[in-house]
């Protein structure tokens, strides 16, 4: 007996008409849709944030200093000093991770050797190992009810593709994590201590970032430098607004996915390619605000549009 294939999903009703469907937005979105650029939701902020608040915490600073072997190997800016690729690497030892975790007060330890100088850079396993366990115990957190988040997968964080849709996640996780531990582990604010090799931030009105900008033809140097920095501003400015409004239209994507209102292959032709184009967008952002904190005669714009 031949069966019958199954209909997909259809949102006209039986009179034709679009029936109303009440999908919850996310959260804020009137104040999402209506925001800024503003520099700290972008995910090169976020890690710079974080990265301020990791060094404060004893006996972590020497993780930063550690890169993973697999970005070792490729060109002389696999260990740049810019805090995505610096956490990202950081993380992705896994041992880091768990150094955190063991931080948390009334939670049993995860049984993992947290000596920085005792690591095995070469041991693949050992990494993913130690990342599984660590995400053992953030489950163990949210299973208790002490962790309102989501949680990062091992692939979302070890993907040789440096997918930045699943960084974002071991970002906020470990943020998340951070704001949990006590007031004890972290060095007083007042002189923290400073990771290995930052870049000078370039400061416009600053007289030692580099040597004189040369001046525009035709203009004076106060307002080439004005017009230079204005350019500047406008371009990662509309890069940040423009990676915000695909992560919302994400937002709303997984919203509909998750809900069941729409079947898979309607969603894929309404927001085709989105997760790719955002990762791009990414990619692209944090060239652009790495190169922006460069001293001024480091800045070397074009690289941006050239770079893989």
């Amino acid at each position: 007996m031949a069966t019958v294939p199954s209909r997909k999903k259809s949102l006209i009703g039986a009179n034709g008409q679009i029936p109303s469907i009440d999908i919850p937005p996310p959260s804020n979105m009137n104040q999402l849709l209506n925001k800024s650029a503003s520099s700290s939701t972008s995910l090169y902020q976020q890690c710079s944030q974080l990265r301020q608040k990791l060094v404060r915490i004893d006996g972590f600073p020497p993780f930063l200093s550690i890169s993973s072997p697999a970005s070792a190997t490729n060109n002389r800016q696999s260990q740049s000093t810019d805090p995505v690729r610096q956490l990202w690497d950081c993380f992705a030892l896994g041992t880091p991770l768990c150094f955190l975790f063991n931080l948390l007060p009334d939670r049993p330890h995860i049984d993992v050797n947290t000596n920085p100088e005792e690591l095995d850079l070469e041991d693949t396993k050992a990494r993913k190992h130690a990342t599984a366990k660590f995400i053992i115990g953030v489950t163990a957190m949210k299973r208790d009810g002490l962790w309102p988040g989501d949680i990062f997968t091992i692939m979302e964080l070890h993907s040789d593709s440096r997918d930045t849709n699943g960084f974002v996640k071991v970002v906020s996780t470990v943020m998340r994590l951070v704001d949990l531990l006590p007031d004890d582990v972290f060095k007083p604010e007042e002189a923290p201590p400073t990771p290995p090799s930052l870049p000078t931030p370039f400061d416009p009105t600053s007289s030692t970032g580099g040597p004189t900008p040369i001046a525009l033809e035709g203009a004076a140097p106060g307002e080439a430098e004005r017009e230079r920095n204005q350019v500047i501003r406008e371009l990662i400015e509309t890069e940040r607004k423009y990676v915000g409004d695909l992560e919302v239209m994400r937002e709303y994507a997984n919203t509909l996915s998750s809900s069941g209102v729409m079947d898979l292959d309607t969603i894929h032709h309404l927001f085709p390619g989105l997760s790719k184009l955002l990762d791009f967008q990414r990619h692209f952002l944090i060239v652009l605000e790495g190169i922006y904190e460069q001293p001024w005669h480091l800045q070397h714009w074009g690289s941006a549009f050239f770079s893989k």
